[in-house]
């Protein structure tokens, strides 16, 4: 084999293994999961904002990544007139884990008697625990009185951990 054959050959191999090398993990280990904030809930409900200092979401993930969000708890929530409640609703939430990308589906929240739905997407780091994840969207009015507005901006970033990842 000529040298020039020959160092096109190494190096092929030399960026074969490093494209393997560099390829993320694509299987979870599967089984239970939660996530703790990493920064406050941010909600623009209307003109006012809402803020989240704590929320933890906790359920299950497939070995393909498939999430099920079984419970979402919101706590230290306020808004412009003062402490609120926010509520998770509709659990389980469907949710996913794969190729960097996150989503959950079926979200429902009742914020001080406004509830709105939807999905949230977004996008996550990590192959194995700690797993950094932020998702972000538009929620729309489900129902609830006349002032409630008719849509909900959210943004989170959470950290999940647990023997699932």
């Amino acid at each position: 084999m000529s040298r020039i054959s020959h160092a096109a050959v190494t190096a092929a191999t030399a960026l074969a293994a490093v494209t393997v090398a560099a390829s993320p993990a694509s299987a979870w280990t599967g089984g239970s999961t939660s996530a703790g904030l990493s920064s406050p809930i941010e909600m623009l409900v209307g003109t006012a904002r809402t803020t989240c200092l704590s929320s933890t979401l906790s359920g299950t993930i497939t070995a393909s990544g498939a999430l099920s969000i079984t419970s979402a708890l919101f706590a230290n929530c306020m808004h412009a007139i003062g402490s609120i409640t926010v509520f998770a609703q509709n659990l389980p939430w469907s949710s996913y884990l794969s190729g960097g990308l996150t989503a959950l589906a079926g979200v429902r929240l009742n914020i001080a008697t406004c509830i709105y739905g939807g999905n949230l997407t977004g996008t996550y780091t990590g192959s194995a625990s700690p797993v950094a994840a932020s998702f972000s969207g538009t929620l729309t009015k489900v129902s609830g009185p006349l002032y409630c507005p008719n849509t909900t901006t959210f943004s989170s970033a959470y950290v999940f951990t647990g023997p699932g990842l």
